[in-house]
Order: structure tokens, then sequence, then C-alpha cells
């Protein structure tokens, strides 16, 4: 824990200070926060004529409202529900979009190759080398074919796309909660006059009022980290499918360029490597988002403020006399940081899982 704690200066006048304060900053090792600002400040009256020159009053200090603050485990609770309702939309889940776009046009299934292979085959015999079979069996196979390696270019985008965004952009979310600040109160009355340098009380200053105001605000923020659970091999073997795809595409398939591309050998790999990488996706949207660093915080002000509106003075211990308005001014100011634990929020950390702790360390995140 480290506890730091500074003065803050009050005023001075004819070598007597008054007023003034503290400001403390309490820190706990991956635990709270605490930061409290106090003080008083006096402007003080002074003689409006030849009698009592040289000295100088001010007016008694009010007290700060009552205000009922949170808690520390109010404030945490409503870390937990900033955190619930500010979870970042995964690279992953935008991974399984784009491959269920994909799929909507129809991914290619062991029948299809051997139809697309038996087509080819045919053509390359010279079985079908007629007008009618070029327009009723290569052409349409050709769009078929052709939109399955449009396909493959296409996920091997996406994954490529998940996988800049996943460990290296971090998302930054933030959660407000409405600011409470209650109608600030007012009351009128007689100021009591105070001796600047005696401290005693003189009488009634003059006639003025007191303001007291409040003020507290929570909110949350948040730094998240994805990690795609994809192994160096897949992610290779689907980049080289969408290289020979890009190829065939680009050279205008033929019966033989397409016999030398081979498609339908492949296909079976490529579908077998794609539902890998989209198994370890599906099977990771809940873990594999990760908070690496949360925290939820309360800024409460209180305030209360005296102004001897009316710079005369009515008999009281001394001979009347009239001195410039005053004003003394009270304020309390408290932060408070609480950190979130990754995967938990602010509820209760459970025990890590095995897949968890997995996540974790590939992201280089510890316990602490």
């Amino acid at each position: 824990m480290v506890y730091k704690s500074r003065p803050i200066a009050g005023y001075t006048f004819k070598g007597k200070t008054r007023g003034g304060g503290s400001e403390t900053i309490e820190a706990y090792r991956n635990g709270p926060l605490y930061i409290t600002r106090g003080w008083t400040k006096y402007t003080p009256g002074f003689p409006m004529t030849s009698y009592y020159q040289g000295g100088a009053v001010y007016a008694q200090a009010p007290s700060l409202p009552t205000y009922s603050d949170d808690t520390d485990s109010q404030v945490r609770s409503k870390g937990q529900k900033a955190f619930g309702a500010s979870i970042p939309t995964s690279p992953s889940v935008n991974l399984l979009t784009s491959a269920g776009e994909l799929a909507a046009d129809g991914f290619p299934n062991p029948w299809d190759l051997i139809r697309w292979r038996r087509s080819v085959k045919d053509l390359l015999q010279g079985t079908a080398q007629n007008y009618v079979a070029v327009q009723f069996a290569w052409l349409p196979l050709k769009r078929e074919i052709e939109t399955w390696f449009h396909q493959v270019s296409q996920f091997d985008r996406a994954v490529q796309t998940a996988k800049k965004q996943s460990g290296q952009n971090r998302i930054k979310v933030g959660f407000s909660f409405p600011v409470d600040s209650p109608d600030p109160s007012y009351s009128a009355g007689t100021i009591n006059a105070v001796g600047w340098n005696s401290g005693t009380f003189l009488g009634d200053l003059a006639k003025g009022g007191t303001t007291k105001s409040a003020s507290k605000r929570v909110w949350f923020e948040a730094t998240y980290q994805h990690l795609l659970p994809s192994s160096r091999e897949t992610e290779d073997a689907i980049s080289s499918y969408a290289e020979k795809a890009r190829y065939g595409l680009g050279i205008g398939l033929t019966p033989e360029t397409l016999w030398e591309l081979a498609p339908w050998s492949f296909a079976v790999d490529w579908a077998t490597s794609a539902g890998d990488l989209l198994k370890a996706v599906s099977s990771t949207l809940n873990d594999g988002l990760v908070m690496r660093n949360g925290f939820v915080m309360c800024h409460t002000v209180k305030r209360a403020e005296t102004i001897a509106t009316s710079p005369h003075m009515s008999s009281g211990q001394v001979l009347p006399y009239r001195f410039t308005p005053t004003s003394t001014t009270v304020f309390l100011e408290t932060k408070r940081r609480f950190p979130a634990v990754p995967y938990f929020g602010f509820g209760p950390a459970a025990s890590y899982s095995l897949k968890q702790l997995s996540i974790l360390a590939a992201l280089g995140i510890s316990r602490a």
C-alpha cells in the first residue's frame, strides 16, 4: 500500500494563517485507489472606517451538506452493471458472420466434387465437344467453380482481418451512469463574525446566506483484447488455398486449367481447415474476448459557501464597525477507483478454467 499526503496552503494575513487543508492518496497494489482532497478558504473582511484599523474578520465556516455517498460495494456493483452493458463486439463474431454469408451461397460438398471432376473429365476426353455441351455443361460448371473460388478468397480475407484485430488492436469502451446532483440548498440569515487574529466570536458580521451543493459521478472504462484461436499451420493452409483460387480466377478457367488446379482435391482440405478454424472460434466466443484492464470510478464533491452580502455590523461584544463583504468556502472531494478482474468484472472472481488460463497466458495477462 502507498500512502501520500500533502498540505494545501491557507490564507495568511498579519502573520496569521487560516484555512487550507490537505490531499491524501491511498493506493493498493492491484487494488483500489482513494484520493481525498478537502480545504477551507477564508476571504477576510477589512475595515471600512478608521476604527479597528489593521484588523480583519471572517465568516464562520458552514457545515458540509448532508449527502449519502455510495459505499465501495455499491460502486463495484455499478461497475459490474457497466461491465455487462459495454462488452464490445468480438472479431470472432465478425469472422463467423463473414463465414455465414459465404456459406449462404453453398460450400461444396463431396457430391459436388465428384460431379465437378466427372464433368471436367468428360469435356477433356472429347465426349462433349459440341455447342450444346459447352452451353449446358461447361459454362454452368465454370460459374459454379468460380463462385467457390471467390468464397475461398473472401474467407481468407476475413481470417486475415480477424487476425489483424486479434491481439493487436485493443478495443476501448466506456459507460457512464447519470450524474447524481441534488438541487443546491440556500439558507439566509445572520453571519457570525470571527476575529482574524483572535479567532473569537465578535458578533453579527452581516446579513447573508449559505449555499450547499453536492454531486456524484460514476463511470466505467475498460480495454479489451481478443485472441483468434487458430494455429499458424491452419492460417497458412487457408492462405495457400486462397492463392490458388485467386490464380484460377485470374487466368480464366478452361477445362484444361481447371484439371490442373484440381479443385476437387484441395476443396476437401480447404473445407477441413476452414471448419477446424470456425469450430475453434465458436468454442472460444465467451472466453476469447478478454478485458485486459477495467476500472470503475466514483467522483464525489461536496461544497458549502457562506457569503456576507451586506458590509455592516450591528452591536455585539465590540463597538459597531463596518467591513467589506467576506466569504468562507468549505470543500470536500473524494475520488475512488476500483480495478476489475478479467472475465469476472467486479463480481466474485471464481477460479479460472484451464481454457481461460491458456488464453490469459497467450495474451500475456497474469492473474495479478
